[in-house]
């Protein structure tokens, strides 16, 4: 009896999918560039993030890359948006990061520009988030830009949120210009 079931069963299956095409099924072909150990490929990739049901901030990403194994998101052309005290906001922007699941820190690299509300902007090639502290952080050259138009270079920085509380570790110039 369960063999006839079986037949059965596989001649459905096999009159459904005859005349499907092999690409219908793979909702992402492999990539060379794609990190190691990739369990979903999300494209149009979206996510929030909420504390005691305040939301915190919002992301997407053009791809995004996620790891159950290492707990980990690689997502592509970040856009970010952190919220912090009405009416406080940071838009973050990148190339590429690199999220924590668990704990929500990230790693932005490549072409990083985050804005804040209050008019600070920063510059940079690598950035960290620090979830737990709320706080950005590089070892990496930056580019600070005041709302007046002051200008600061320097190597090294670390900074809440809102780019408010900022400390540059090693500043090694400072001038005032509008086109820079």
């Amino acid at each position: 009896m369960f063999q006839f079931i079986g037949k059965c069963f596989f001649l459905v299956l096999l009159c459904l999918f005859s005349n499907c095409k092999k690409e219908n099924y793979y909702t992402s072909v492999p990539d060379s560039n794609e990190p190691a150990n990739i369990d979903i490929v999300i494209h149009g990739f979206t996510g929030q993030g909420y504390k005691k049901q305040s939301l915190e901030w919002d992301v997407q990403a053009d791809v995004s890359y996620v790891s159950y194994a290492t707990s980990k998101i690689e997502m592509k052309n970040l856009h970010l948006l952190s919220y912090g005290s009405p009416p406080e906001t940071t838009q973050i922007t990148s190339d590429a990061a690199t999220m924590n699941r668990d704990t929500s820190d990230m790693i932005i690299r490549d072409n990083v520009e985050v804005k804040s509300s209050n008019g600070r902007q920063l510059y940079t090639n690598l950035l960290n988030w620090d979830n737990a502290k709320k706080e950005l952080f590089t070892d990496a050259p930056v580019k600070i830009i005041y709302p007046d138009g002051e200008i600061i270079h320097g190597m090294g920085m670390k900074s809440n949120g809102g780019l408010d509380k900022l400390i540059i570790y090693q500043p090694v110039g400072v001038h005032t210009s509008n086109n820079d």
